[in-house]
């Protein structure tokens, strides 16, 4: 039975894409840039490369923070000032936070029956400031943050810190839930030292479509717990979904007792197949 839900925040619980295309199209603004469209998703392109590097340890945040704007402007040859702008930008983001859909409701459902934290690679007064404008702080029973931590998803470090923070912690009962495949699914996947030796990646699956998290979450909790590792779980959706949703535990069940799997449809999860709006999920090794 799992215990520890731990969330993502960015493209999760929030819809961050549109929070960042609000607040850097103001920020342009605010330095006396046009934010046309291919701008923007310029900015959002460079900006994604930069917090990879980030998670790959090639660069630190102070650098990621300003190094987008730099090169930015730098590639379109814009003689804007990119710390203003970054100034500007990080302000606007603070309060501006819009929910992908149902997550206020997952929450509300969960936070009485599982201890609900959050982990976050976002900037600590970013990611505050959005908590409390969008009201989900204390659904949380504690709120981990990679700045405050010392530590970035994905490395094991940023795992271990939050897990030595938490009273009767049990990663055999833990579940991460996150929209990233690099930092949230393969940082949480690791064997932690001092594992046992076997498959190097514990379960993990993907759900198509953002919006219907709230729906399959009772199916992860159940089929997961069924999976052995090494093996993923996914779940489809679509019109149809209500009707699905009812039998895919009893076929989750069906297969777990076959070929001591719950793998539904035996799809596995990979970064080729995962979408754009895609959640997923893994559970922790054991330590």
């Amino acid at each position: 039975m799992f215990q520890f839900l731990f969330f993502d925040l960015d493209d999760t619980l929030l819809d961050f894409h549109r929070a960042e295309a609000i607040a850097v199209a103001k920020a342009f603004q605010a330095v006396g840039v046009d934010p046309t469209p291919e701008l923007i998703r310029h900015y959002s392109a460079v900006n994604k490369l930069h917090w990879q590097r980030l998670e790959r340890g090639e660069l630190t945040r102070e650098q990621v923070l300003l190094e987008r704007f730099v090169c930015l402007f730098r590639e379109e040859h814009i003689p804007a000032d990119p710390a203003a702008c970054q100034a500007a930008y990080e302000d606007f983001l603070c309060v501006g936070h819009y929910f992908i859909e149902g997550a206020e409701d997952l929450l509300a459902y969960l936070a009485p029956k599982y201890r609900l934290y959050l982990a976050s690679n976002g900037t600590a007064r970013v990611q505050e400031s959005r908590l409390k404008s969008a009201g989900i702080g204390p659904y949380f029973q504690q709120v981990f943050i990679s700045q405050k931590l010392g530590a970035n998803k994905p490395s094991p470090a940023f795992f271990h810190r939050c897990f030595a923070q938490i009273p009767d912690f049990d990663p055999q009962k833990a579940l991460m839930i996150g929209a990233s495949l690099t930092s949230d699914i393969r940082g949480a996947s690791p064997p932690i030292s001092g594992a046992p030796k076997g498959p190097a990646s514990p379960p993990a699956g993907l759900i198509p479509g953002r919006k219907r998290l709230f729906p399959v979450f009772p199916w992860i909790t159940r089929s997961m717990a069924f999976s052995n590792s090494g093996n993923s779980c996914r779940t489809r959706g679509g019109p149809r979904w209500n009707a699905i949703r009812l039998r895919v535990h009893a076929l989750g069940r069906s297969r777990a007792r076959e070929k001591g799997s719950a793998s539904v449809h035996g799809c596995a999860c990979s970064h080729a197949a995962r979408q754009k709006s895609a959640f997923l999920f893994t559970r922790f090794p054991v330590s």
